[in-house]
């Protein structure tokens, strides 16, 4: 998080929003959680019954909170102990409209739905988060996986 920003010069620094990082232990706190839910659904899964991908699971978290878990390579996902991850926190806008929300639902379904295809993705984890924002983990097969797929998406 260390990054130089630029001022336009008609710009003062109230008029910008610097990345901030906050919590940082808590925040590795949550994604070790999220990450030991993916392991316990791994290894509930039936892997008889488990043609489709991704294996998608909503838990129903403390003070009904949502934290759904796309599995798309339960496998590799057994494999390994030590995966490369990104973790990240989305931070929800307080005033949106009910169609722009279900709108936003609708395009996570679709993102959730299209990652099959993406080569070393193991695993995406999305966990509402108290505030109203949310956490997600995601997991790849090898940090090739994670540079081509953060880099593609950007």
């Amino acid at each position: 998080m260390n990054r130089d920003f630029q001022l336009d010069k008609h710009e003062s620094p109230d008029d910008r929003s610097f990345p901030t990082v906050m919590k940082r232990k808590l925040d590795l706190v949550i994604l070790r959680y999220m990450a030991r839910k993916i392991h316990v659904m791994l290894h509930s899964l039936d892997q008889a019954a488990t043609a489709s991908q991704p294996f998608l699971y909503y838990l129903d978290e403390r003070h009904k909170r949502t934290h759904r878990i796309a599995i798309y390579n339960p496998q590799e996902l057994l494999l390994n102990n030590e995966l490369p991850f990104v973790g990240f926190v989305s931070l929800r806008r307080k005033s949106l409209s009910p169609l722009v929300l279900d709108e936003l639902r609708a395009l996570d379904k679709r993102l959730v739905a299209e990652l099959v295809n993406t080569p070393g993705l193991l695993s995406y984890s999305s966990m509402e988060l108290h505030d109203g924002n949310w956490c997600n983990l995601v997991l790849f097969g090898n940090a090739n996986a994670k540079i081509h797929t953060l880099c593609a998406s950007s």
